[in-house]
């Protein structure tokens, strides 16, 4: 990458974007994780969470599909050294879900041009009760929404930065954000 271009990626992340926006992003992320840390729940959990936690810790398989990204990224966080292993793997949720606020808060405003609109998207999700009822819990659901959010922010710019193709590795997310492909790549495409 030209010294040019990385500059011009370092102070403008996007069209419109500058730093004020990555402020308000980390912010946002960071507010919407205190609140899930609040009211995180403290100990082991029953089904899926159990064994997500117990799993986490021990990186064994889990059920069906085994989740092995979300094992080994839960792992990291048994590693802190902050209350039980339990409460570690829900305080992983809960982190992802504060990241996911800070992309959709960059998504948002890539989309409406607003901070406005960005900051009230990622307010709405950050405070949705689905949402932060999973972020408070040992579930695949806020690390699986990280990603999501990541592969809009990526299409957008791949849009912004006329990037051509985007390859997604994954069938049921890639027929899941084929419909909103045409609004975000005009020229470019998406293959799966």
């Amino acid at each position: 990458m030209s010294s040019t271009a990385k500059d011009t990626f370092n102070h403008t992340c996007f069209k419109g974007c500058d730093r004020l926006d990555s402020v308000l992003a980390i912010g946002l992320g960071l507010v919407s994780f205190s609140l899930y840390v609040r009211t995180l729940q403290p100990g082991l959990l029953p089904n899926d969470s159990a064994e997500f936690q117990a799993l986490a810790y021990t990186l064994d398989h889990a059920h069906t599909t085994g989740y092995h990204v979300y094992l080994v990224l839960a792992k990291l966080f048994t590693l802190l050294p902050v209350g039980e292993i339990a409460y570690r793997v829900n305080l992983f949720s809960a982190f992802m879900g504060g990241f996911t606020v800070a992309l959709v808060y960059l998504s948002g405003r890539v989309l409406s041009g607003s901070r406005w609109g960005g900051a009230l998207g990622a307010a709405a999700l950050s405070l949705s009760a689905t949402f932060w009822s999973q972020a408070t819990i040992a579930e695949v659901y806020t690390p699986g929404s990280v990603f999501t959010a990541s592969i809009l922010l990526l299409m957008l710019a791949c849009k912004i930065f006329d990037c051509g193709r985007l390859t997604l590795p994954n069938q049921a997310l890639s027929a899941m954000l084929k419909p909103a492909t045409p609004c975000v790549l005009q020229r470019g495409t998406l293959m799966t």
